[in-house]
């Protein structure tokens, strides 16, 4: 196979229902150096012919190629994002793995942390730094032009970047090894332990319904920033472990947490541990997915822990996975369930049923509903939207480009149908030029959005 120089590296995969298909791969590298580095890269898609899917009870087990990662985050239009040593995209359309950071060109260390934001934007934290992807340009960030650094006594600047999470009014918010940045789009804010923090080393960050923000800080405990003052939390508290390794916050509310001695969730002021005594699959656990059937999966070093309240069960590579070191869990478009396992990504596909009375899962009536009108508009529109629940939620307009124009809301907001207008102007009071303009609403773990016209 030729070899040529490619900006980029695509490998082209033929992605049917694999019962007896193969996937063909084709990859363009640049340099012997880059073959060198990249060899078990290379191996192990070609080793990772396509496994027929393997059906456990209501799922279907693949074990997907791709490149080496341990980090992963879906976009908004489907498409995977993984990191590792590089970033990849896989597009679900052309069925074909785009990778990024060919020659180390755009950072040189490991990838510690992924998001795709609401808007398609991808942001990358590694150990140096922090980049910004637009689908055109990739922006770097460090302690010089944004987020936080912890500087040692002898002046030793440390840039790592151990998590990036999108909130719900749409700022970024990193958590890094000086502490916790916010960042708006336009300007930075950041936290430290002179703030309140415990520590300086922040691994992960969670956004509560009713507007707290969690912050999980290495070898101190979890913290939980609300109306401006930081309160932590530690084993004498209740939580399993202080050496926490991840946050989330689920549907109900609910914030989870990964450790390296089991995991633990809070509630209305309440701690709950889970251990392997309890039924968990192993002490060291990373990362959380929540079922469409209310249970909750545990991601651990020894496969995926199922809990439903009162009962577990596991799912290990024995049942399908890819391996049983589970690093992180995401949620496709569909039924569909993205594992990340011992570098390697496995797919599992789901048949739950949301009519079935055996399934009472979340109905379609139970998501957010937005509608706009006058739609054409001039000079104001008002958007209507119904939340099913009480809880922290958010309205913003963005241009059709991503743009973001104007916060119209960000708060506790009740159930029921509720009204906000637009007048046709940005966050400055600027009125905006005629086009087409997106309105987005985040309630919870559920976003939907709208589409106007404004007309001058």
């Amino acid at each position: 196979m030729p070899l040529t120089g490619l900006e980029e590296k695509k490998i082209c995969i033929s992605h049917e229902k694999c019962n007896d298909s193969i996937y063909i791969i084709f990859v363009n590298l640049q340099t012997v150096g880059v073959i060198m580095k990249r060899f078990f890269f290379l191996c192990v898609f070609l080793a990772s012919v396509c496994m027929p899917g393997i059906v456990i009870g209501e799922y279907t087990f693949t074990i997907f190629p791709s490149p080496v990662a341990h980090e992963l985050a879906i976009a908004p239009d489907g498409s995977i994002w993984i990191g590792g040593e590089e970033i990849s995209r896989y597009d679900i359309e052309d069925k074909t793995w785009t990778v990024y950071n060919e020659n180390e060109e755009l950072f040189e260390s490991l990838v510690t942390a992924l998001l795709v934001a609401s808007d398609g934007t991808i942001w990358v934290g590694t150990q140096d730094n922090a980049l910004k992807y637009d689908g055109n340009t990739w922006t770097t960030y460090t302690s010089e032009n944004g987020y936080i650094a912890f500087i040692d006594d002898d002046g030793e600047v440390y840039e790592s970047v151990g998590a990036i999470e999108e909130a719900p009014d749409g700022k970024i918010w990193f958590g890094t090894q000086g502490g916790v940045s916010v960042f708006d789009w336009e300007t930075w804010e950041s936290f430290s332990v002179e703030d309140g923090l415990p520590g300086y080393s922040v691994g992960s960050i969670a956004f509560g319904h009713d507007g707290s923000v969690w912050a999980t800080v290495f070898y101190q405990g979890a913290s939980r920033y609300y109306n401006g003052v930081w309160e932590t939390y530690t084993e004498e508290d209740g939580i399993v472990n202080i050496f926490l390794r991840g946050a989330t916050v689920g549907p109900d509310g609910t914030a989870w947490f990964a450790s390296a001695r089991g995991a633990c969730s809070y509630k209305n002021g309440v701690w709950t541990t889970y251990t392997e005594e309890d039924g968990l699959a192993y002490r060291q656990t990373h990362a959380f997915l929540f079922y469409p059937d209310d249970t909750v999966w545990i991601g651990t070093l020894r496969g995926i822990s199922i809990f439903d309240g009162s009962s577990w069960k596991t799912i290990t590579s024995e049942d399908g996975l890819a391996a049983d070191n589970v690093w992180d869990m995401d949620k496709g478009l569909g039924n569909d369930f993205w594992i990340v396992t011992g570098g390697q990504v496995t797919v599992i596909e789901t048949e739950i049923n949301p009519t079935s009375v055996d399934a009472p899962i979340n109905q379609p009536d139970a998501l957010p509903v937005i509608t706009t009108y006058p739609n054409p508009f001039n000079p104001a529109t008002t958007i209507e939207f119904t939340l099913p629940a009480n809880g922290y939620a958010s309205l913003t307009i963005f241009t059709h480009t991503g743009q973001k124009v104007r916060t119209l809301a960000a708060g506790y907001i009740n159930e029921g149908i509720n009204r906000i207008t637009w007048d046709g102007r940005d966050n400055s009071g600027n009125r905006v030029s005629s086009g087409v303009y997106l309105s987005r609403l985040v309630a919870g773990e559920h976003m939907t959005s709208g589409r106007m016209v404004l007309v001058r």
